[in-house]
């Protein structure tokens, strides 16, 4: 039927929208079904956010459970008694000899120091083959003081820790070693950064961020972190960006080393 427009009246037909047909091609295949189990994945593990990765499932039936069977598990923002769950079931779920990356990024919260040791324990347990740990921007005062404290334990599978819990003070373990690790980045208060290199028989790289310290800290920390070194190595130490050792609690000093 002619309108006096001159159109037919077939051209004014309301377009179809949804879902099910934004998924469709020409031919009219699934596109997003059709794709393999390990493109799925791919796509998962690139949202760098397992919460958001298990939302997916709403897109289509195939995605459905797949996430369970990421190797790549990043925590955004997630309530730390749910990562710990999620980290046993991962454990438990996975085929022995399963290697993790894990990748938890904690908000601020009063208890932060609670949560951040009670995590890495869990991660520990885990046993991941890298670990990025990262303690989002806390408010310290003057008043703060003492500052909360950390104590690693130890990580016998990891290959790559890399650690920022801001101003927090950073411990070694009281015994046991990081026998597989080989880089290691560390920021915080990490006073007690030369006990964990004596603790990394593999180690080839080493960053450390010193935060926080007073000078009458940071050279006794200096001193002990330059004797292991050097008992790994004749070559002395590197600085990245330059010395910026600050006058007060919040100065900053970055070094990059290279075994």
């Amino acid at each position: 039927m002619n309108l006096r427009s001159g159109r037919h009246l077939s051209s004014l037909q309301p377009r179809r929208h949804g879902a099910r047909y934004r998924r469709r091609g020409s031919a009219g295949a699934d596109r997003i079904s059709s794709l393999s189990d390990d493109m799925i994945l791919l796509v998962l593990a690139r949202l760098h956010c397992l919460s958001t990765a298990v939302r997916t499932g709403l897109l289509s039936r195939r995605w459905r459970g797949l996430w369970t069977r990421l190797t790549d598990l990043a925590f955004r923002g997630v309530v730390p008694a749910t990562i710990e769950a999620a980290l046993s079931g991962f454990a438990t779920a996975a085929p022995v000899g399963t290697a993790f990356n894990l990748d938890i990024a904690l908000p601020s919260e009063p208890d932060a120091r609670q949560v951040a040791d009670s995590l890495l324990h869990a991660a520990a347990r885990f046993s991941p083959a890298e670990l990025v740990f990262t303690l989002t921007l806390l408010s310290f005062t003057e008043k703060t003081r003492p500052y909360p404290s950390i104590r690693l334990p130890c990580f016998h599978r990891a290959t790559s820790i890399d650690l920022d819990v801001q101003l927090f003070l950073v411990w070694p373990p009281q015994a046991g070693e990081f026998p597989m690790l080989e880089r290691l980045s560390l920021s915080g208060r990490i006073v007690g950064i030369a006990g964990l290199v004596t603790r990394c028989p593999r180690l080839r790289l080493l960053r450390a961020k010193f935060r926080g310290l007073e000078h009458e800290e940071m050279h006794p920390a200096l001193y002990k972190l330059g004797l292991a070194l050097r008992s790994r190595s004749n070559a002395t130490l590197s600085l990245l960006d330059g010395t910026r050792i600050l006058a007060g609690p919040y100065g900053a000093l970055t070094i990059s080393r290279r075994f």
